[in-house]
């Protein structure tokens, strides 16, 4: 849940110290041709949503263990965000929240799209199955193919960050201000916090807060808390955060790994403040209207719309058509 820190606020700092900082975040590569990424191949998820329906139930894949497209649009950039829960660096862990960063040159925006975890998506090499399982399978290449196959993507890059890290981006900046309702004090209470009320969140104040799932509207409302808390990111460092960014960056180290090179990350967060992009926008997918809770074989999963949720993301990163409205 790093990334948008990682991408907002590079012109002010000194460059040599912040290459050096960067070049030290563990760097995947990813393939470079469209096809290992899934972009601009719905063929297989479609026969797959075929066959399962010609059955009563489709087949869902077992739990994994801890352990055509859009055309690219010049005026947007898109990176897949993975908050990884895992207890340490050496796990590949799954997928806790997925988010879509785009970066709209066009209208001047942030936007964050939110995937649900359970929504119920074609794996590649592993049937049907939740999304979030992608990144346990096989790690981030396939996480990203299931995301560019599933909803006519083209993303090809990502940033993941497990939750040391997330908790580390906030300390350094100074804690994030969250209104707390009455019904998340059970989980809040956990963490020091036993009234309703708005607070200054720590690291561990503001994981538990992004975290809730059994208060509230469920995983619903948890995936528009970690969209809450990226957005208070965000505005912390507009609002003068940049100046801890150094140390920001070198905390981040350790709990880092993403697909971009040094040089992009830093060409990316000052391309962020020459165009003045003073906003961020955000919606969860896929939406209530087109889809549905179900259990197939004994497990919960959100089944949706897969080609209809795709052009409704697509409309909101290109077109700035925010669905929910």
């Amino acid at each position: 849940m790093a990334g948008l820190a990682i991408f907002g606020a590079m012109a002010a700092v000194g460059y040599g110290y912040m290459y050096y900082q960067l070049s030290q975040v563990k760097h995947v590569d990813l393939p470079q041709n469209d096809e290992e990424l899934g972009i601009g191949n719905k063929k297989e998820v479609q026969e797959a949503n075929t066959e399962n329906q010609n059955n009563e139930e489709p087949a869902a894949t077992e739990e994994p263990s801890a352990e055509a497209a859009a055309e690219p649009d010049p005026e947007t950039v898109n990176i897949a965000l993975f908050g990884l829960d895992r207890r340490d660096a050496s796990e590949r862990g799954r997928s806790d929240s997925i988010i879509i960063l785009s970066i709209d040159y066009e209208h001047n925006k942030i936007k964050l799209s939110s995937i649900m975890r359970d929504t119920y998506v074609y794996v590649a090499g592993h049937g049907n199955t939740k999304i979030n399982h992608a990144y346990a399978y096989e790690g981030p290449v396939l996480a990203i193919k299931t995301l560019n196959s599933n909803f006519d993507l083209n993303i090809k890059e990502f940033v993941a960050v497990d939750f040391e890290g997330f908790k580390k981006i906030i300390d350094v900046l100074g804690g994030v201000e969250i209104e707390i309702k009455s019904y998340e004090l059970p989980t809040m209470e956990t963490v020091g916090i036993y009234e309703a009320g708005t607070y200054n969140l720590s690291g561990e104040q503001a994981l538990a807060y992004s975290r809730i799932r059994h208060q509230g509207n469920g995983d619903y409302e948890r995936t528009d808390r970690q969209r809450r808390v990226l957005e208070a990111l965000f505005q912390k460092i507009k609002g003068g955060g940049i100046i801890k960014f150094p140390v920001l960056v070198s905390s981040l180290v350790p709990y880092t790994e993403t697909s971009l090179e040094t040089d992009e990350i830093l060409n990316l967060g000052t391309s962020v403040f020459t165009h003045s992009i003073a906003s961020l926008d955000q919606v969860r997918f896929p939406l209530d209207s087109v889809s549905e809770e179900k259990t197939i074989n004994g497990v919960w999963y959100l089944v949706t719309d897969l080609e209809t949720t795709g052009e409704q993301i697509n409309e909101f990163i290109y077109d700035d058509i925010n669905p929910s409205e």
